[in-house]
């Protein structure tokens, strides 16, 4: 399996009143991801998935993906003073560097359960260099 998230995302038809973190003027989409429901942002390709979900999706991928790791680049601080408000409950969302493998900061909301992934970070999570 080498194919990235954008491809493998298929829309659902349904709109949620939930706003895109990053577009702000876009409604997340239903979509379906390896048999998983996720809301997408059509327009940036940023993702809100719950925990448990993130999880398995990640366990799964990584072990069925066979192409070439992605050379391991370090986090830019910068990214760690991202404020988001979660889609559902409005309040801040943690900022941190996703522990796993990728190297990549995620927002997570730990009362809501729900992570939040800037376009490409699911992939780099994928790719990563380490065991599968």
């Amino acid at each position: 399996m080498n194919t990235t998230f954008e491809d493998s995302v298929r829309f659902l038809g349904r709109s949620l009143d939930f706003l895109c973190l990053v577009c702000e003027d876009q409604n997340l989409q239903v979509g379906e991801f390896f048999q998983t429901q996720v809301c997408i942002c059509k327009s940036c390709q940023s993702l809100l998935v719950d925990g448990p979900s993130l999880g398995m999706l990640v366990q799964g991928l990584r072990s069925q993906y066979r192409g070439p790791d992605d050379k391991p680049t370090p986090i830019d601080p910068r990214q760690l003073n991202q404020i988001l408000n979660c889609p559902v409950c409005f309040d801040p969302m943690y900022t941190h560097p996703y522990h796993g493998p990728g190297n990549v900061v995620i927002n997570s909301c730990n009362a809501c359960q729900l992570t939040w992934l800037d376009k490409g970070e699911f992939d780099k999570i994928i790719r990563a260099p380490g065991r599968r």
